[in-house]
């Protein structure tokens, strides 16, 4: 008799959703709140990837096709150096806004994932 793997395949999918949805609004929300905007370029490229093959969620800001109007960089090289620079001032949001909205969101992410899986 062969084995059913579906109801694993389900769960995995589910956890992945679940991962998210909680990483949208745990993490690319707050980082959106605390991302520097002049031209809300990088704040418009704010998104969460699932890769299901792989089994990982990201958060990442930036794309090779989209480039910032007042500097014509790609806005992913233009959003590493906002996000790295210390010195770097803008009139609102501030540097490692992607870093501090992931740490803000580890105590207890887990354990909000697991809040969001529908068993």
């Amino acid at each position: 008799m062969p084995l059913n793997l579906t109801p694993l395949t389900d769960l995995r999918t589910r956890i992945l959703t679940a991962t998210a949805d909680e990483a949208t609004d745990s993490i690319l929300g707050k980082s959106n709140d605390y991302i520097p905007v002049d031209t809300a370029t990088a704040h418009d490229s704010g998104r969460v990837v699932t890769d299901p093959d792989a089994g990982v969620v990201f958060v990442t800001y930036g794309r090779d096709d989209d480039h910032n109007p007042k500097t014509g960089q790609a806005s992913n090289t233009y959003i590493v150096e906002i996000h790295e620079d210390m010195e770097r001032h803008h009139p609102t949001g501030g540097p490692k806004f992607l870093q501090r909205a992931a740490d803000e969101a580890q105590p207890g992410f887990a354990e909000r994932v697991a809040g969001r899986v529908k068993l």
